[in-house]
């Protein structure tokens, strides 16, 4: 997640409701996100907006017992999902992956093979079903070799030999890949460069995210709405802080924005 969008976004959402927000990171590390939590405890802060890869129930519980409202960014990860009454507000990326495939399909690409990393979060799950789903609807093949499930943290030789097997000589390949992120899209885009695959000639790469770097990258991928996260998440904090009984919020934000280039089309300046 473009962190900057969506911190500028909250914090003026916040601002005009007097409500002073601050940042802490876990930079990924359990002990980390542990110490924080003692400090928000602690600290009795008025409410949590939460993105994180590395915690667990326990925690969260522990936020949501003190009598804290908490609210997940983004994404929310699977092991909190059974939870009732879990606040969120996030992208909806099943929706967004069929006009990614429709933009496959219209530069005739059929056999579109997806790449995407089990990092524990719910929305890496949707942006499966959505793609399962969306080349269904598109009449396209489903083989189970052109679905690639990483697992997280997979050393890189590994994430390389898997876009090999995709690829390998003598087996059909897809023409397109279909990257759960854009952060992954930039691996792999790296990867085909460096295995003398052409793109798009050879194979197109699709993503989802629209990271800064991907413009540099020239991946075509879709928008996340960033600052519409932010502001979402600003107004759901403020609803439970004020009113501490109210029901679970639970709002997803369309955001279909489709951003073509070079990964999908080539040259885009010479079209």
């Amino acid at each position: 997640m473009q962190a900057d969008r969506v911190v500028s976004s909250l914090s003026r959402a916040l601002l005009t409701k007097a409500y002073t927000p601050f940042l802490s990171a876990d930079w990924c590390d359990p002990k980390i996100l542990e110490k924080n939590v003692l400090a928000v405890i602690q600290r009795r802060d008025a409410g949590v907006i939460c993105h994180s890869y590395v915690g667990d129930v326990e925690q969260y519980s522990r936020i949501v017992e003190s009598g804290i409202p908490l609210v997940f960014l983004g994404e929310v990860p699977c092991c909190y999902s059974e939870v009732p009454g879990i606040n969120f507000v996030s992208w909806d990326v099943r929706e967004a992956v069929k006009p990614a495939v429709e933009h496959l399909v219209n530069i005739d690409r059929r056999k579109i093979a997806f790449i995407g990393v089990d990092d524990g979060m719910i929305s890496s799950n949707r942006r499966l079903e959505g793609f399962e789903l969306a080349i269904a609807e598109a009449g396209l093949p489903r083989k189970d070799e052109w679905m690639v499930w990483l697992k997280f943290g997979l050393p890189m030789p590994e994430m390389v030999q898997c876009v090999e097997q995709l690829l390998a000589p003598g087996v059909e390949k897809p023409d397109a890949l279909f990257a759960m992120n854009d952060a992954l899209a930039q691996g792999i885009l790296q990867m085909l460069y460096k295995m003398g695959v052409k793109v798009p000639d050879d194979v197109a790469l699709m993503s989802l995210g629209d990271l800064p770097s991907s413009e540099f990258y020239g991946i075509s991928t879709m928008r996340e709405p960033m600052g519409e996260l932010g502001e979402a998440a600003a107004r759901i904090i403020q609803e439970l802080i004020e009113e501490p009984s109210k029901k679970a919020l639970q709002r997803e934000i369309t955001c279909n924005e489709l951003k073509v280039r070079m990964s999908t089309v080539g040259d885009v300046r010479s079209s």
